[in-house]
Order: C-alpha cells, then structure tokens, then sequence
C-alpha cells in the first residue's frame, strides 16, 4: 500500500539520517577556490583614493578561480558536537543528534527496524523487526535511570532536563526554548549531505521491496 510505503520512507529516511550524522561530515571533493595572482610591491601601492598611474594600474592583484580537490571528508567539523561549560557546571551546551535523543544510536536501529516492517507482509516478520524500537525505548529509559544514580555514568541534571529519551520530545515540550529557534540552531548543525544520501538510500530501499525487488538475502 502507498500509505505504508510513504510511513516506511519517513521512517527510514529519519533512521537512517540519525545514524548517517554520526560519520564525518561529508563534502564535496572539489571546490572552485579563489586565489591572488599578483602580490604588490609596498612602493607600487595604489594611494587612498585610487592609483595614480597606469603603472599602479598594473600592479593591483587579480583573483584566479580555479578548481581544487580536498578531501570528501571534513573531519574539523564540531558543531554537533554536545557538552558542559568548562568546569562542567552550569547550563548544557547541546547540538546536533543531543537534540533529539540522548540515545540516536538506538533509536536509528530502531525507526529502521518499524520502516522495514511496514514493508513485509508477514505479521510475524513485523513483530519481529519492530522489536529494535521496544529495545531503544526501555532500554534508553533504564541506561538514563542508572546513569541518573551514577551507576556505569552520569547524567547531569542540566542536560537531563533540556534532553530526552523518545526524540523530539524535549523539543516539542519547550524544554529547549522556543521551538521555531531551536529548529533554526538544529538545521544549521546538521550535516546536509550525509542526511541527502540517507535519504537517497531509503527512497531506493523503499521503491524496490515496494514494488518485490529487494535483494535475495532479505526475501
């Protein structure tokens, strides 16, 4: 059914953009970079109020364009990054994923579990394939509650209280201000490319076991 097919792609789509936010950032591998051509020399410097000949003229530096090759990779990325101020007091400084979930690992299995099991028409399949999400939810409750307690980590009470368990649920309650500005900071610490390639697979993905194409190994 479509309306299935469109819930599984969102599912996916979000899953999978969960997960694909914790790789490096992803960029493209060449750029069109400017560069000077010509430096000038500190007794040719043209005056305040322009050049005052035809040989300053001359002189004055013209940008090149020219393409360059970098990495695909952008490892100095670090607005996703979550944490405390410096002595570890005070309000929490959350971005990225931190915004949505304090587990996005868990939580990406398991939106990507109920998208695939909206694809098969097996009720025991479905079953089986929802229960990552069961797995992300009481699991993230009982890792929250002994970290609370100190047990295996900590959980400050400043980002417990502007974070939470089931995603966007912090958001949605305010607990991170206003909603409309929290969106804006969210979307400018999103990594664009590797959430459009997430997307580009699970529309793949959901395109062909829609329409019985998927590979042999999961029929």
């Amino acid at each position: 059914p479509k309306g299935a097919m469109v819930s599984s792609f969102a599912l996916l789509s979000l899953g999978l953009g969960m997960a694909s936010q914790s790789f490096p950032k992803l960029q493209i591998p060449v750029v069109l970079a400017s560069s000077p051509q010509n430096e000038i020399e500190p007794e040719s410097t043209p005056s305040a109020i322009g050049p005052s000949s035809a040989a300053d003229v001359a002189t004055i530096p013209t940008a090149s364009r020219a393409w360059k090759v970098r990495c695909p990779f952008d490892f100095t990325d670090s607005r996703a990054q979550t944490g405390m101020d410096e002595i570890g007091k005070g309000a929490a400084d959350i971005h990225g994923l931190d915004r949505i979930t304090r587990h996005p690992g868990l939580w990406a299995f398991g939106l990507m579990g109920v998208g695939n099991a909206l694809l098969v028409p097996s009720i025991p399949q479905r079953v089986w394939l929802s229960m990552p999400l069961m797995v992300a939810w009481i699991g993230g409750a009982h890792t929250d509650s002994r970290h609370r307690r100190g047990m295996g980590g900590q959980l400050r009470p400043e980002l417990d209280g502007v974070t939470s368990n089931v995603p966007f649920w912090a958001m949605l309650t305010g607990a991170q201000g206003n909603l409309g500005e929290t969106l804006v900071d969210f979307s400018g610490e999103v990594k664009v490319l590797n959430a459009a390639l997430s997307t580009l697979v699970a529309a793949t993905w959901v395109l062909r076991r829609g329409r019985g194409k998927a590979p042999s190994f999961v029929r």
